[in-house]
């Protein structure tokens, strides 16, 4: 009676200390994050993992692996890293862990991915985890190295003076890449054309391997002649010819090339008028640039008839310029309709230290008995001032031609 009462009593110091030796450990798998509850059955298995490529040099991926064992076990593991077949040549270095496990926790394993400037897909790796005596515990997943090395690609525009010439783009990538990069380039028409204000160019241009720019030169065709437009405007197309090496701005791009006109140089705007070319020049201080000078052209008699008219400055210009002449409706009046003239719309040359040109217009017989008819003639110019905003609201010389009725 005496021994067994001694047990008891020594019982329950060791039940209260096995007690609180359970509740230290749940304490500390909560505060490793590991479930207190009873591990029933060993396992173990890597998560998946991503990362990005470094432009040289090395990284570490790490992959993390998970385990746990029943009380008492200690379990062999092998992770097994595999890099997949373009990886393989050294990319991401294959590798092979050995290690022996008890309880729960995690571990990692670190694999080195070679950093690099060559445009590619991304890179994999198979990473299995097992164990040989433990053989249902295990899993396989996935290690990623994505590619950085698809750089975007940029063509800025150009504004150049017309004798300032050449007009330079740049091609531009955002980063430099390992592979040489070719591009299409093309030329395309705007107000400005290939021929009379630009060098046409439809050829290969390529940006070095490890370089980030490459020039266009865009030859310009410089005058003297003062243009209708103060600016002009082409097209730059850019084509890649390798566009799996670029990113999503790798497809067709384009550039705005503006040319400016700068032939005006000292000389001031002049004011205008229309005469009719038997006109003697109209002298130049008694040139007003009215913006209603009305002319009388009487209709032809069975057939057509070609007439004269001058447009004469109050002043000369060192250089010619382009001035643009062309006949339109008016509302003074009705209408003359084609039947009564051949219109004209002419872009045509004023030429130089001179005060008037001269240009023709074709009157016909329309076979109708009717009243006075209208036209308007007007003339737009780089170097012509009058701005009167005379009916049709159109700048520069301005005058109504008057066709009146002929009696059969």
């Amino acid at each position: 009676m005496h021994n067994q009462s001694n047990i008891r009593t020594l019982s329950r110091p060791l039940l209260v200390f096995g007690v609180a030796a359970m509740t230290i450990v749940a304490i500390l798998m909560a505060a490793r994050g590991v479930s207190a509850q009873v591990i029933t059955t060993n396992f173990a298995s890597a998560a998946p993992l991503t990362v990005t490529e470094a432009d040289s040099g090395t990284i570490t991926a790490n992959v993390v692996v998970s385990y746990g064992t029943k009380a008492g076990v200690s379990m062999p593991l092998r992770v097994v890293v595999t890099p997949n077949a373009s990886a393989a040549n050294g990319e991401i270095t294959g590798k092979t862990v050995n290690k022996t496990v008890s309880g729960a926790g995690s571990f990692t394993v670190a694999v080195t991915v070679r950093g690099d400037l060559v445009p590619e897909p991304s890179q994999t790796a198979r990473v299995e985890v097992s164990s040989q005596i433990y053989t249902s515990v295990g899993n396989t997943t996935t290690l990623t190295v994505l590619d950085n090395d698809h750089p975007t690609v940029t063509i800025n525009n150009r504004t150049t003076n017309e004798n300032g010439g050449p007009a330079v783009h740049t091609i531009t990538l955002s980063k430099a890449i390992s592979v040489a990069q070719q591009f299409r380039v093309r030329t395309v028409n705007g107000t400005a054309r290939s021929g009379a204000d630009f060098v046409a160019i439809d050829q290969l241009f390529t940006v070095n391997a490890n370089a980030t720019t490459r020039n266009v030169s865009v030859t310009l065709v410089g005058d003297t002649v003062i243009d209708l437009s103060q600016s002009k405007t082409y097209t730059l197309q850019v084509t890649p010819q390798t566009p799996g090496d670029l990113a999503s701005s790798g497809n067709d791009l384009s550039a705005n090339g503006t040319i400016n006109d700068d032939d005006q140089g000292n000389n001031t705007l002049a004011n205008a008028i229309f005469q009719f070319g038997s006109d003697s020049v109209a002298p130049a201080n008694n040139l007003s640039g009215s913006c209603r000078s009305t002319m009388e052209v009487s209709e032809p008699f069975n057939g057509s008839k070609n007439v004269q008219f001058r447009l004469t400055l109050d002043r000369t210009v060192s250089r010619p310029f382009e001035v643009n002449i062309f006949t339109e409706g008016t509302t003074a009046g009705p209408d003359a309709t084609s039947q009564d003239f051949t219109s004209i719309d002419n872009v045509v040359l004023f030429p130089a230290n001179t005060r008037s040109m001269t240009f023709i217009i074709q009157f016909h017989d329309d076979g109708q008995s009717e009243g006075d008819e209208w036209i308007g003639l007007r003339a737009i110019g780089g170097m012509i001032a009058n701005t009167q905003m005379c009916l049709q609201n159109f700048l520069g010389a301005n005058s109504d031609i008057k066709i009146p009725w002929n009696v059969f």
